[in-house]
């Protein structure tokens, strides 16, 4: 019918021009206006007198109830750029003309979408021609909307007494689509040989014949229609109705959780993420200091990590976009996978590699996704991470004018101001993800250089909407070094984000950085990486929101969750192994102290992510906030979100559009603390002990083993109710919920020292936390070997029971530790005090010295000022620290201290020293002990001096001889022994001569004297 249509137009048209004097009026026909979207405002919808052309990167945009009317005969739209009109399914937008006949006309690149609108008296089938005629004759024809090429999407949309209401050139670019829609008393409907799709609509001159239900194409069962476009399924009832048309989805998933690969060098594929646990992925993964990656890393379509050993986590909800595209609810949907090391500004603006070399953008997977969708538009679901990788989108389309492509994103547990938790990661290498795969030391050394991850460290907008009494980073530990060299630096808590950047950073406080496996030290971050990332938050956190684009953000709420950090000190332990009455160790404080970063916690999160960051945009005309209770779901965290049925429930309806009352657990203001929540076991373990808490069912917190293709592997268990667990070098901090009904805690020794376990009952109300409970077990012996054990039953910590330990692993009870709450509990003392006598030393004194007592005393429990202590000279007990040599006796003496500590322990050490003197030194302890009184006559002391003087010069001449090299020998001897007896004689007189004198000394100063001179008298 086209064809011959045609060649009458064309035989008129000649037979007019050639035989009839005829002057053409073609009203508009160069009348051409163009209209972009920056100059809409100016156009008059309801009186449109000019045909308007939309340019390429031009929008044309209607959302609104309303008339556009045409006002001149033959007026068209042609599109170029972009057309979109939607009105509502309950007020649609009409166009009309008051003349006769106008065209919407698309062309290739174009791109239209129209959504609910009545469209009457479009198309036409001839121009009028003045003095012709009077019947409009077929010259040319075309339909209300004509297509010659683009992206055209009808919806819901009355044709309805048009001349053509649809007509298609042959071959052309693009896709046309016309759903839900109806034609009605149209004098031809359609015209489009493209095999276009037109199902779901009503048509008024359907027939059901035989012949259509056999055959069921445009030839056999409509009469004003021609062509081979898809028309099955149709609507039988004129007032059908149907769902508003559901936005395609971009599913974008959190940091980790799209696999990554590389070719290896025989060209097959290597998948480097999720690692195995033998292989060097990991080392491939890294990235130089720019943060670009060494090897040539690429994701896969698909390749969304949905389940992991740990179980599903978006298993679920990417079945669930399946039956909602099987269903025909949205059109498509695309999981889309990327390199979650790079930022999300690379991501967005640079592309993501895939496979095959290729480089996807995910700006043109929306484009692809809206050309389909049954509402022309996008809507975004993201997980985490990807919820910035959405918002940078967002972003993006903002500053291109494109804000139509989206109508709305959901984020789920997105930090979009960061979360505390990062910091350690960053600092000491905690790895959440895959604990088991990934050793502290690699996490570390891993993220350093990965831009992706700097984007999940607090922002400067988080810091500065911390509240007076909330710090990210205190410090608390001035006995150490680097805690001092902090406070100094910092001052007791990071108060700025200037501060926090330098903190991260160790500039300020000039820090060395650590080598690999010194994760108890602070690492030192990327400065560029850091300072990127500072610049992309910044960029985030101030964005003006479009108001076309609706955001829906979803808190996890009622979790244990990383608030901050604050620095603490610790003793230091020592150990020591009595062989009696026990085998196994005593530990006690040494009187230094360690530094400790210990995590604080609240319930205002996931577990990963913090509510205020999740919810960081208040609610508005375009902006939505709401809380999910996870601590009433069972081991549903951060990780697995979206498994949890009430989140997936939610996110489908606000996909299809329908408005429901919120699924259970889900609020859209915060949860109210009711007196029936479960209090919260918060424990800690310092130690080389691994820890496991378990119900009587079995499920546990802790480490555990499960069996791979690669063998029996370690991983991470939280099964008990809003359980976690994590490990910071030896510290190792779980929690879980009180409900969870009786738990035994078994600890398991790998490596020799001490350990402490403390654990907290924690009650949750309206207004903050509150320790009801703690128990701590302080600095208690560990080896490899060692099985401990305790029982916290269904009452609580209350009525925990005695800690049993059986230190060698021999199935016995080596020490049990009285459980008494609300205290420290420590080893029962049965270790002495440990003794170091400093003065005296073992050696040989001369007697006009004085010696000063000096020691060390320290016990495993009992402090210094309660350890009684006995200093004893010789058998007797000294009442002073400071000894009177001259007044002892030559020779041997032995000093000695006893010790005994509050448990009644006792210990002993002693040192022997000798004295030892000549007549210089006594006659100079003469005077001394005159002064002293001790020699009561000046006479008596001036006579032992002469005579002593006399035996001085004696002796240096039995010197003199005995060193001279000229006298024989045997001469020499004979000489020196009469010198040598002459001398004692002289010695022996003395003697003698005090030893009868009954006036002039002190009873002990006479001993002593005679002990010197005889002393003398045997050593010369």
């Amino acid at each position: 019918m086209k064809k011959t249509v045609k060649k009458i137009g064309v035989l008129f048209l000649v037979w007019s021009f050639v035989f009839t004097p005829v002057s053409f009026q073609f009203d508009n026909l160069s009348i051409n206006k163009e209209v972009g979207a920056a100059n809409l405002e100016n156009i008059n919808i309801g009186d449109i007198r000019e045909d308007i052309v939309i340019n390429e990167n031009e929008n044309f945009i209607v959302e609104s109830s309303g008339e556009i009317i045409f006002t001149q005969d033959y007026i068209t739209i042609d599109v170029y750029g972009r057309l979109e009109i939607k009105g509502t399914q309950s007020n649609p937008v009409k166009i009309k003309t008051i003349k006769s006949n106008f065209a919407i006309i698309t062309h290739p690149g174009s791109e239209v979408i129209i959504d609910n609108v009545e469209i009457e008296k479009g198309g036409y089938q001839s121009f009028l021609m003045n003095n012709f005629f009077s019947s409009a004759i077929a010259a040319n024809y075309m339909g209300a909307v004509h297509f010659e090429g683009g992206n055209v999407n009808i919806k819901g949309t009355t044709f309805k007494n048009c001349s053509n209401a649809v007509t298609s050139e042959e071959g052309v670019a693009g896709e046309l689509k016309v759903n839900y829609s109806k034609f009605i008393n149209n004098e031809y409907d359609v015209e489009d040989e493209n095999g276009s799709d037109f199902t779901n609509n009503y048509w008024d001159d359907l027939n059901s014949s035989e012949t259509c239900q056999n055959n069921k194409n445009v030839s056999s069962c409509l009469s004003n229609s021609w062509g081979n476009f898809k028309i099955d399924p149709w609507q039988t009832d004129p007032n059908f109705s149907y769902e508003e048309g559901a936005s395609s989805v971009l599913f974008l998933p959190g940091i980790k959780a799209s696999h990554l690969y590389k070719y290896d060098n025989d060209g097959d594929e290597d998948e480097l993420w999720v690692p195995n646990w033998f292989g060097d992925d990991i080392e491939e993964l890294k990235l130089n200091s720019n943060g670009k990656s060494i090897n040539d890393v690429f994701v896969k379509n698909g390749g969304i990590l949905e389940t992991t050993i740990k179980g599903d986590i978006y298993n679920s909800f990417i079945d669930d976009l399946k039956k909602m595209k099987a269903e025909n609810t949205i059109s498509d949907y695309n999981a889309f996978a990327y390199d979650w090391r790079q930022s999300v500004e690379d991501i967005v603006e640079n592309g993501t590699p895939y496979e095959n070399n290729q480089i996807k953008q995910v700006l043109s997977e929306i484009d692809t996704l809206a050309q389909t969708s049954k509402s022309g538009k996008v809507t975004i679901v993201a997980h985490s991470n990807g919820g910035l990788v959405a918002k940078m989108i967002v972003k993006e389309i903002k500053d291109r004018g494109l804000e139509n492509k989206v109508d709305k994103i959901i984020l789920v547990g997105t930090p979009q101001m960061g979360t505390p938790i990062a910091i350690l990661s960053f600092l000491y290498g905690y790895e959440e993800s895959l604990p088991t795969l990934l050793s502290q030391e690699d996490a570390r050394e891993l993220i350093e250089n990965m831009p992706g991850a700097y984007g999940l460290l607090p922002s400067r907008e988080y810091l500065s909407r911390l509240e007076d009494d909330e710090e990210i980073v205190e410090f608390s530990a001035p006995n150490t070094e680097r805690g001092k060299k902090f406070i100094e630096i910092y001052g007791n808590n990071i108060d700025s984000f200037e501060e926090f950047r330098n903190f991260l950073l160790g500039d300020a406080d000039r820090r060395l950085k650590p080598e690999k496996d010194e994760i108890e030290l602070e690492n030192k971050l990327n400065t560029k990486l850091l300072d990127e990332a500072i610049a992309i938050h910044s960029e985030l956190d101030n964005f003006s929101w479009p108001e076309e684009v609706k955001i829906i953000q979803i808190a996890g709420w009622g979790l244990d969750t990383i608030k901050g950090i604050e620095y603490k000190e610790k003793h230091k332990i020592k150990c020591i192994t009595p062989s009696y009455p026990t085998s196994f160790p005593s530990c006690y404080e040494s009187g230094e102290y360690e530094l400790i970063p210990e995590p604080t916690f609240t319930i205002e999160g996931d577990k990963i992510v913090i509510v205020p960051s999740a919810l960081m945009l208040n609610d508005g005309v375009n902006t939505e906030r709401y809380w999910i209770n996870l601590s009433e779901l069972s081991k549903k965290v951060h990780g697995n979100i979206f498994e949890v049925d009430n989140i997936r429930e939610f996110i489908e309806n606000q996909i299809k559009n329908k408005e429901t009352d919120l699924p259970k657990y889900m609020s859209d203001k915060k949860p109210e603390i009711t007196e029936g929540i479960s209090p919260r076991i918060r424990m800690r373990l310092y130690s080389p002990l691994d820890i496991h808490v378990c119900d009587k069912l079995d499920n546990c917190v802790g480490y555990g083993e499960i069996e791979t293709a690669e063998g029996a592997q370690k991983i991470i268990n939280e099964d008990l109710n809003n359980s976690y667990y994590f490990q910071l070098g030896e510290r190792k901090y779980l929690g879980f919920d009180e409900d969870n009904g009786e738990v035994e805690i078994r600890l398991d020794g790998y490596g020799e020292g001490s350990y402490t376990l403390e654990i907290e009952e924690v009650e949750i109300t309206n207004e903050g936390e509150n320790i009801t409970n703690f128990i701590t077990y302080k600095n208690l012996p560990t080896s490899d070997k060692t099985k401990v054990s305790l029982t916290i039953p269904e009452g609580g910590l209350a009525d925990i029971s005695d800690l049993e330990a059986d230190y060698d692993g021999d199935g016995g009870k080596n020490y049990v530790i009285e459980s008494r709450v609300n205290q420290e509990n420590v080893m029962p003392d049965m270790i002495a005090p440990q003794i170091e006598i400093i003065s005296p030393e073992s050696r040989v004194y001369e007697k006009d010295e004085t010696m000063a007592v000096s020691l060390n005393i320290s016990d495993n429990v009992s402090d210094l000022e309660n350890i009684k202590v006995n200093k004893i000279l010789n058998g007797e007990k000294l009442t002073k620290d400071v000894v009177d040599l001259s007044l002892l006796r030559t020779g041997q003496h032995i000093f000695a201290i006893e010790a005994t500590d509050e448990a009644g322990n006792q210990a002993r050490e002693q040192v022997k020293f000798e004295l030892s003197t000549d007549i210089k030194t006594l006659q100079k302890n003469l005077d001394h002990f005159y002064d002293l009184g001790l020699i009561r006559s000046s006479q008596e002391k001036k006579m032992i001096n002469n005579k002593l003087e006399l035996i001085q010069r004696e002796l240096e001449f039995y010197y003199s001889i005995k060193n001279n090299i000229f006298i024989k020998n045997k001469t020499k001897k004979r000489i020196l022994g009469v010198l040598k007896k002459t001398i004692q004689i002289h010695l022996d007189i003395l003697s003698n001569k005090i030893e009868q004198d009954k006036k002039s000394y002190a009873t002990m100063i006479k001993e002593v004297i005679i002990d010197d001179i005889n002393f003398i008298k045997n050593n010369f």
